[in-house]
């Protein structure tokens, strides 16, 4: 019993620090992306709010 509650907790761990890895990835993409907006168009300020709200929605649905 204490084993695979063992087992069910270390995949929770490993589950929830992967998904905060991969969003952090997400997140760096998606600056990086921004930087390269903000060379081609000086004024990017609504483009990069845009671009987060929907990068939020797609990583949320």
């Amino acid at each position: 019993m204490t084993q695979n509650r063992f087992l069910l907790v270390g995949t929770l761990a490993v589950l929830l620090v992967s998904t905060f890895i991969f969003q952090s990835a997400r997140a760096a993409d998606a600056d990086e992306i921004i930087k390269n907006i903000q060379k081609k168009y000086k004024s990017a300020k609504t483009v990069r709010i845009q671009f987060k709200e929907t990068a939020l929605y797609k990583l949320t649905n």
